[in-house]
């Protein structure tokens, strides 16, 4: 089912000390729902109630840090289809490449220009979509597949 971009919801994972607060108020001028969580834990509790459409994740978190809790999000077959953004200040390649590694989709860079927030996200979240009508339509392909392969076995069987 096709949702609209106003029901998009958006997880933005940060703490105290790097404050998520500009993304999520310019996604909701922007007509998303957002939620945030104080830390990798907690987001990690938070997807469990509900699937959002996309996250956002600091890379410096207090506790489970943003490398290893994007691996846990990734690692898990029910969320590793989200988009994933790590957000960081650091212009650290080896950062970045621990942050691929994890799973991140995409990189914002600290400070973030709004126009290229909401073009990112907008973006992915079409990228996401067709992803998951691809997954759907593969699905019904191995299921009707599955169908009559099990009805050919049966005309086998009666002959």
């Amino acid at each position: 089912m096709h949702r609209q971009v106003d029901k998009r919801r958006v997880l933005i994972i940060g703490n105290d000390e790097n404050d998520p607060g500009f993304i999520s108020d310019s996604l909701r001028e922007e007509g998303f729902i957002c939620d945030i969580a104080d830390g990798g834990q907690e987001a990690l509790e938070q997807i469990k109630l509900f699937k959002p459409d996309i996250i956002f994740l600091d890379i410096i978190l207090s506790a489970l840090d943003g490398h290893r809790t994007c691996k846990k999000i990734k690692d898990d077959p029910r969320t590793r289809s989200i988009p994933l953004v790590m957000v960081t200040m650091l212009d650290d390649r080896e950062a970045w490449i621990r942050g691929l590694a994890a799973g991140a989709d995409d990189f914002l860079i600290k400070p973030i220009d709004k126009t290229e927030l909401i073009i990112r996200v907008k973006n992915m979240l079409i990228v996401a979509e067709f992803e998951d009508l691809l997954k759907r339509r593969n699905g019904l392909i191995e299921s009707e597949v599955r169908k009559r392969m099990s009805g050919r076995k049966s005309d086998y069987r009666d002959a």
